[in-house]
Formats: C-alpha cells, structure tokens, sequence
C-alpha cells in the first residue's frame, strides 16, 4: 500500500506492494498521490515493475529540474544561466531512444574548444546529477547510462596569477568609468574580503557592524554564515555608500556583474581576468600580511585547509626569521 509522508518541505511517497518498494519525493501532495496510484496500478496489472514515465527528450528533464530544484539552491542564478545554454543545444531535443555515447561525446568536445577542463567538468557533473535526480526522485527514465561511458578531462588547477599594483590601478580606473555606478565599490570589496560574487550580492547594510568593522556574511557557499573583517579601500567603498535608504549592499544582478565585468577587463587590457581572480588575490595577500591557514580559512569560508595550500607560498628566509635563525642561500 501507499504512505505519504511530509518532510523538510515536500512529499515523500511510498509504495509497497508485491514484494515491490518504490519512493519518489515531490513538492506538492497531489503530485505524491497521482504517482502512487500510477505505481500502484502497474503492480497491479501484473507487469512486474513499476509505472516509469518516459520524458520525450533530455530537455524535458532539464526544464522540470529548472522549474522544481534549481530555484532551490544557493546561486541558482548561475546554475540557471549553466543550463539555459545546454538548453540551446539540439542534442538535448532529440528523442531518448535516439541519442546515444556519441552525443555526449561531440558536446564534450565542443565544449572542450570553449571553456576549461574544470569548467566543463563542473557543468558536465551537473547534467549527470540532474539525470540521476530524474530516475532516483522523478521514476522518469534518462539517458544517464550514455552520458557516464564519457570520461571527464582532467582538471589541472592552474597557477594562482596575481593581480599586480598597475593590474589593480587598471581595474578600478575602468570601473570608474563604467555607467554602473556598484562596480567601483563592489570590486574594492572583493579585493580585500575575498568575498565570492554571490556572497557580495547576498549582502545586506544591516550585515555590516560599522563600529566592529566586520560583515556577517550570511548566503556561505558552504551554507555557514561568518564574520568577515572589513579594511582598507573596502572599508571606505562602505564608507562612501553609507547612509542609505536601500536594504540589499548591492542592487545589481549577477548577470549585470558578469556584463559589467566583460567591459571593464577589455578596458583595463585584462581579457582573461575573472572576477573570482580578485577572492584569489585577497587570500593571497592574507597570507602576505602573516595569517595562518585556519585564520584564512575563518575569513575565506574554506571548509578544508588544504584548499588554501596553494595560496601560502612559504618563504623559507621568512620562515628562518619568524624561528630565530639566521637564512644563508647556499
């Protein structure tokens, strides 16, 4: 028989029947019930497996999981944004019993011409989970067992580029003359927090203690709120906008951010600078001012220290000098 529980929110149901044991998890009651019925009726009628919708093409998979789970999560705009534009691929419209390995294989490659192994795989890790979520949650079939006989590129992790007192002069004269006037103090804010995009939008003029000089960041990637201290050309960004009758830090979207950004880094002569470069250039420069890993991390948000290894490059002459040893090269 079927059991609906409610929990965390949504709709869990359960069919048992047959010696056969189904669950599947929806938002809405009724949603439960009709699959329930349709689980229990192809018991039922003796076809010795449950009831499993057949989705017309990898696009109706994708579109429900946008419309039901991505609004769900912490920077849904740039999971929006990712699928959108695999969206826009014709593959992904054709009938499930006409694709196959082949055109994976052909998106990776593609792909591969246009943006990094790491970035591929990140999107590629996305379509995966989105296939299982389908089969695991949804009982709709998915042409999963193609899409895993792709191998992933290697990620290789490249080498921290730092952002250089002339590079950081170029940045902020361009900012300056963008029309968009959260550029400039977004970007100060950024360099010196190490905030990620997302966290700096997030961000609220009650988050700020002005006498404390720190910010409570509350929308953590890792979904742990922290205190960050706020100094330098940040600490004056604040300044500068304060007071205000306005409740969000920021009021630009994150697309506007990326469009802002494109202009700005053709307009400084930095085409391959991110905007995520300027969190790498902050720890970086944390580990310059003689903060320990753990200190960094308190303020960075990493969960694992050894993510932040490759930021401290150690100085064996400081480090002689910080032991009370005298540095000779030899």
């Amino acid at each position: 028989m079927a059991t609906i529980r409610k929990r965390d929110g949504k709709f869990q149901a359960q069919v048992r029947r047959g010696g056969i044991f189904k669950s599947a998890t929806f938002f809405k009651k009724a949603d439960a019930e009709a699959w329930a019925r349709q689980v229990e009726a192809a018991v039922c009628a003796g076809r010795g497996k449950p009831f499993v919708y057949e989705p017309t093409s990898l696009s109706e998979i994708i579109n429900r999981y946008l419309k039901e789970i991505t609004p769900t999560k912490r920077g849904s705009n740039i999971e929006e944004i990712v699928l959108n534009a695999i969206l826009k691929e014709k593959w992904v419209h054709l009938p499930l019993n006409q694709l196959g390995s082949r055109h994976f294989a052909n998106y990776k490659k593609a792909r591969l011409n246009k943006v990094s192994p790491s970035t591929f795989r990140r999107q590629y890790s996305l379509l995966l989970a989105i296939m299982r979520h389908a089969e695991q949650e949804w009982q709709w079939a998915s042409p999963i067992s193609c899409a895993t006989k792709i191998t992933l590129p290697n990620a290789s992790r490249k080498a921290i580029e730092r952002i250089s007192e002339a590079d950081e002069k170029s940045i902020f004269n361009a900012a300056n003359g963008l029309k968009n006037p959260y550029m400039t103090p977004l970007i100060a804010l950024a360099i010196t927090t190490g905030l990620r995009r997302g966290e700096l939008l997030s961000l609220k003029f009650a988050d700020w203690d002005r006498h404390k000089n720190w910010i409570l960041v509350r929308e953590a990637k890792s979904g742990h709120p922290r205190y960050v201290p706020v100094f330098g050309i940040g600490l004056n960004a604040l300044d500068a906008m304060w007071p205000s009758n306005r409740e969000i830090m920021f009021p630009i979207t994150a697309n506007a951010v990326r469009l802002n950004w494109d202009r700005l880094r053709k307009k400084a002569g930095l085409p391959s600078l991110r905007f995520h470069d300027l969190r790498h250039e902050a720890i970086s420069r944390f580990f310059e001012k003689g903060l320990s890993v753990p200190e960094v991390a308190s303020i960075s948000g990493h969960r694992t220290p050894s993510q932040l290894f490759r930021y401290a490059h150690s100085d064996i002459a400081s480090i002689a000098t910080r032991l009370g040893a005298p540095f000779q090269c030899l």
